[in-house]
């Protein structure tokens, strides 16, 4: 995930491109990882001084035996 979000923002037009654009372009690259592309309901972006900024935050739980879970959290942001 890290890797994408990475991609995206250092392209050469990310600055230009729309929320949309960015988030769809999110999505299709997560989907070819493999992973949840319901993650980027979390997705905020943001344009400050001609550079886009992309944040992630995100958990994921797992239950593993009754009341224990796995607690997984994500928190990148890149400009």
């Amino acid at each position: 995930v890290r890797e994408a979000l990475n991609d995206i923002a250092k392209e050469p037009n990310a600055a230009q491109m729309g929320k949309g654009k960015i988030k769809d372009k999110l999505e299709r690259r997560l989907q070819v990882d493999g992973i949840n592309a319901a993650i980027t309901d979390n997705l905020v972006i943001d344009k400050q001084d001609g550079k886009v900024l992309i944040v992630l935050k995100y958990e994921k739980r797992v239950a593993v035996i009754g009341n224990i879970d796995f607690v997984f959290k994500f928190d990148e942001q890149v400009k």
